[in-house]
């Protein structure tokens, strides 16, 4: 069963920094986009760009992604537990 979870944990890491990682290719190109459209926007394309390199960059271990995602899920296992005792004093 923990295996499996820390399996889930690691595949939904890899998924949230991948989808950062593209995120900021998005924002990179919605800049270019807008500099081509009208080089006024340049100086509002700059934050812009400036936000897409560091999410194209971000890229942290997978173990420390999946020790985050797991230390907030642990947070919910007491209300899971409570929630399991309530029903199984109505049933």
């Amino acid at each position: 069963m923990l295996g499996a979870a820390s399996t889930a944990l690691t595949g939904i890491a890899a998924g949230l920094v991948t989808a950062t990682n593209v995120a900021g290719t998005g924002l990179l190109s919605l800049a270019a986009a807008a500099e081509r459209v009208n080089p006024a926007f340049l100086g509002v394309t700059s934050g812009i760009r400036t936000a897409g390199i560091a999410m194209e960059a971000f890229s942290p271990t997978l173990v420390t992604v999946g020790t985050s995602i797991g230390s907030l899920a642990l947070r919910f296992v007491p209300l899971l537990g409570q929630i399991l005792l309530a029903y199984d004093a109505v049933n």
